[in-house]
């Protein structure tokens, strides 16, 4: 008989110990899911429970009675995260659009994003001098452009909310500024300044409103239970 002790984690906590059966109990009931970190004594390292249990296979009865809540009091599909186990599922889910994501996953995420984006800068302006360019900081955004979006997008599915609220804007954005491109060229801009700062000041009253609303859906609980997408 298997009397492997294992723990796992619950946002910044580990849980246990218990024993494999145990855990695979809780598979099945969905408090522990493929990405949740496991460990057991002769482990190197906090590892993901899919690496050591068939999910598929037991994941299959709903949790608490049909609720799919788990001991967290989150949805199982958008579980609380810590900031290492945040980072490891952005990055594994680096393209990946569906499916959840609970507020500690994103905001450890773009907490991952603001320390990196000072230290970046603050390496491009020891090795290229103050008015040098941003390369490594420019880099390091591109690399991180993908994953936040997913993550972002992934957020606002924790609330029940389409992610096009983040595509939809930058998409108008995008087809507002070729709209006004002409306005802003040559003579005519000169000539039609009033104009031109009354387009520009509703495009940043747009843009500020806007990011408030997204600040607001991005501090709110996710739903709890399944919705429609996940």
């Amino acid at each position: 008989m298997d009397d492997t002790q294992w723990y796992y984690v619950v946002g910044s906590d580990s849980k246990g110990p218990f024993g494999s059966q145990e855990i695979e109990d809780m598979i099945r009931r969905g408090f522990v899911g493929p990405q949740t970190f496991v460990w057991h004594d002769g482990l190197p390292a906090w590892e993901a429970a899919e690496q050591h249990f068939d999910i598929a296979r037991m994941a299959t009865a709903p949790a608490h009675g049909g609720d799919g809540i788990g001991p967290d009091g989150l949805y199982i599909g958008a579980p609380s995260r810590g900031f290492v186990e945040a980072l490891v599922v952005c990055f594994r889910k680096y393209a990946t659009f569906s499916g959840r994501a609970s507020r500690s996953e994103y905001w450890y995420f773009v907490l991952w994003q603001l320390l990196i984006g000072i230290g970046t800068g603050l390496l491009d302006v020891a090795l290229l001098g103050a008015n040098g360019l941003s390369i490594f900081n420019t880099v390091a955004s591109l690399i991180l452009l993908l994953p936040t979006l997913a993550v972002s997008w992934r957020r606002l599915h924790d609330i029940d909310r389409s992610g096009w609220w983040i595509g939809g804007f930058y998409i108008a954005m995008l087809v507002g500024t070729m709209l006004m491109a002409p306005m802003l060229g040559g003579t005519e801009m000169m000539n039609n300044v009033g104009s031109a700062a009354l387009v520009f000041s509703l495009f940043a009253l747009v843009a500020v409103v806007y990011m408030i609303v997204m600040l607001v859906f991005f501090c709110t609980r996710g739903t709890l239970g399944p919705n429609r997408f996940g």
